[in-house]
């Protein structure tokens, strides 16, 4: 089963718009810099992501790197995802999968949601750790309550062949809504086709499950 692959998407803008939106003039970079190299773990985060994304400064992945493993050390679940990221794709760093998974672990345990959902996909692909559909759904549910669509998505692949859970088409089909309504396209092809093999009753506890996991968890829809 293929999982849909865009899982750092929102979380990577999410990054950019409320953790380096202000870092994008060459003032703001010196004051960063600053505050970084006097040990300011969300300033070395920042300066992290200047690096990585170019903003205001030539791309360099190494800096990147650097900076942002003087902030995981430090706790930063942001910096801490974004090291698991670099050493996932081998971005400044030697690729290293199982490296990736113990910061991406770091970052899931506080509750960093996309972390969470990529550390579902690595138990789920087995990338730096064992096969583990039951953690892979675990840490794929943390995210998808959290509004991480891919990870509604993957979420409803697993209940749909039923790996690591119970199979279930009404848990499937709920998911998959939830996704789609998040603008999912994979989500909106995945619930049609599940709809195809559903009763009618079926179909409509789904998307009472929908509307109710909505008002119970207001994170798993965008704004």
């Amino acid at each position: 089963m293929r999982f849909f692959s865009a899982l750092l998407a929102i979380g990577i803008i999410t990054f950019v718009q409320v953790g380096v939106g202000v870092c994008a003039d060459s003032r703001s970079i010196d004051l960063t810099r600053e505050a970084a190299e006097h040990g300011d773990a969300n300033a070395q985060s920042s300066l992290g992501m200047v690096y990585y994304y170019s903003l205001g400064v030539t791309k360099d992945d190494e800096q990147a790197a650097t900076w942002f493993r003087k902030a995981a050390e430090q706790g930063d679940a942001s910096a801490q995802a974004m090291l698991g990221l670099m050493y996932q794709e081998g971005q400044g760093l030697p690729q290293d999968s199982r490296r990736a998974v113990t910061w991406l672990r770091k970052a899931a345990e506080q509750g960093f949601a996309v972390a969470q959902g990529m550390l579902g996909t690595a138990y789920h692909e087995g990338h730096g750790t064992p096969k583990d559909d039951r953690q892979a759904a675990e840490w794929l549910r943390k995210a998808a309550k959290q509004g991480i669509v891919s990870a509604q998505c993957n979420l409803g692949l697993l209940y749909r062949e039923g790996e690591g859970v119970p199979k279930d088409d009404t848990l499937a089909y709920a998911w998959f809504n939830l996704a789609a309504s998040n603008g999912a396209d994979d989500a909106v092809a995945y619930r049609t086709a599940i709809s195809r093999i559903m009763t009618r009753t079926q179909i409509e506890e789904a998307q009472r499950l929908s509307r109710e996991w909505a008002e119970k968890f207001p994170e798993t829809l965008k704004p």
